[in-house]
């Protein structure tokens, strides 16, 4: 009769095993994190410029008719330096004569779809919520154009994941021009 020699796997042999499959596991986890990570930054890259892009065309269509005239006390145009949580988040508040696209001043003249002839506007940022490092780009319009243009109205997210908005502004070329531009501009203190 012969005998069957039942040997197993030693303790210390079990326990290699399991830090060799740790090793590698952790390798792997640490590969594809990475990975992940990349494919989010060159995603983020080439969104941003068409984000941006977007966001400055809508700012831009609203400056394209800016309405300046006739405001008691010249409260037409404000803009504001502003930090939130150590990152630039200026705002601004206007009035422009583009149709009003998110608020309406009656439920009637809604259904009929009668514009407004005057709208305030402004844009503001806030922090995001979901992520500390974002800022949230915020547009305000108010259909009805009252005696304190640049408050009031309704709020539309424009965008979530801001890091910086940043105005300057300069005046008229010919009147004091400044190189260098403002960091702020108001028109109820002085009438730019």
């Amino acid at each position: 009769m012969t005998r069957v020699s039942r040997r197993g796997f030693t303790l210390i042999e079990i326990m290699v095993a399991l830090t060799v499959l740790a090793i590698v596991v952790s390798f792997i986890y640490q590969v594809l994190l990475n990975s992940v990570r990349g494919q989010d930054m060159v995603r983020d890259g080439l969104r941003a410029p068409k984000v941006q892009n977007a966001i400055l065309g809508q700012i831009f269509r609203d400056f394209r008719y800016l309405y300046w005239d006739d405001f008691s006390g010249n409260t037409g145009f404000v803009g504001k330096n502003r930090d939130i949580a150590g990152m630039e988040a200026d705002w601004i508040d206007f009035v422009t004569s583009r149709p009003s696209r998110t608020s309406h001043f009656q439920d009637e003249m809604a259904r009929d779809n009668i514009p407004s002839p005057l709208t305030e506007v402004g844009y503001a940022l806030r922090q995001n919520d979901d992520n500390p490092d974002w800022l949230e780009l915020w547009r305000r319009e108010d259909w009805f154009v009252d005696d304190n243009p640049v408050k009031g109205g309704k709020y539309s997210l424009v965008y979530d994941r801001i890091t910086k908005f940043s105005l300057l502004y300069f005046p008229i070329p010919e009147e004091n021009y400044d190189s260098k531009g403002q960091e702020e501009w108001d028109t109820r203190v002085k009438n730019q």
